[in-house]
This record gives structure tokens, sequence and C-alpha cells, in this order.
């Protein structure tokens, strides 16, 4: 599938904000090339964060270890995972997991999708910034995870989407 050249819009004048109507009707847009594509609904969308916001991302990832990180070493080529909770991250970060957790990113993905009642996962269970590196003292790759939905054990549903942010390259 070729990448689309799409961008959300997120008006960051005043923190970060979107219309849930105007988003749905972006993603009642792009539906069909999402649920036509092979071999499993997917999507591929260049540009969907506007402007500067990915930099701004990356500059506030935290480098420094929290005292809540998550460190896997998933055994995969030898790589590592450290999972952040947002709830840890500064101010900037927090505001922007909650909006990837807002209505209208929602209603996005549910005109995209085509799923109804996708609910925002508060737990941020799966969610976050991950990091993955050969080494774990080394970053390699970086990227910011939002998770859409809830799990079965904390609300009893299981209708997701999974919404990854891939930096330094511009969304």
């Amino acid at each position: 599938m070729s990448p689309r050249q799409v961008t959300l819009p997120i008006a960051e004048d005043d923190g970060l904000r979107m219309d849930a109507a105007e988003a749905k009707g972006l993603g009642d847009l792009l539906h069909e090339d999402y649920v036509s594509a092979q071999p499993f609904p997917h999507i591929v969308l260049d540009g969907i964060l506007p402007g500067d916001l990915p930099r701004r991302i990356l500059a506030n990832f935290p480098v420094a270890a929290l005292a809540s990180d998550t460190v896997f070493n998933i055994n995969y080529g030898g790589h590592f995972k450290r999972q952040v909770a947002p709830e840890d991250c500064n101010a900037f970060v927090r505001e922007l997991f909650h909006f990837f957790n807002s209505r209208p990113m929602l209603a996005f993905l549910e005109g995209l999708s085509g799923i109804t009642g996708l609910l925002p996962d508060p737990y941020f269970e799966g969610g976050g910034f991950h990091e993955i590196s050969a080494d774990s003292s080394q970053i390699k790759h970086q990227f910011g995870q939002a998770r859409f939905g809830a799990l079965r054990d904390r609300t009893q549903s299981t209708k997701f989407c999974t919404c990854p942010s891939s930096s330094p390259a511009p969304c």
C-alpha cells in the first residue's frame, strides 16, 4: 500500500485541540482505503501529525530512566524494550497522551476503522512511550503509542486500535 499524505486537523494554539466532527469526517474519507487493504485492514498515513508536533514529541521523550519504567528483554534478535508511563512524564507529554485518548481522536479512529464504541484507555495498558534498542543502554528507535480501547481485565471490553507515531522522522 502506498502512503497517503494526510494531516489530522489538530490545533496547537492553546494546547492540543481537534474538532470531533471534522476528525470523524477525515476518518470516514479514509475508511475504504483502510478496510480494502490487503492482506488485512491497515493504512499508512504520512504527515499524520501537523507541523513541528513530531519534533516536540521527540524533544520531550524522557531520556533518563523513570522509577515507573518497565524494561523488557523481548529476546527477539537481542532487542530490549523500555515502556514509559505518560503519567510520570512532563506536562506536555501527559497532555499529548490524554489528547490521544480524547473524543476527537476516537472519532477519527471510529471513522477510519468502522468500529463504533471505541473506548479510551486511561490506564495506558501497553500505551505510552516505547523505546527499543539492541543494547539496553543505547537508544536505537523511539516511538510513542497511544492505545485506544480498554483491556478485558479493566472493563470487560475488547475493542481497541493502536496508533503508533514514529520519530525522529516527521509522522
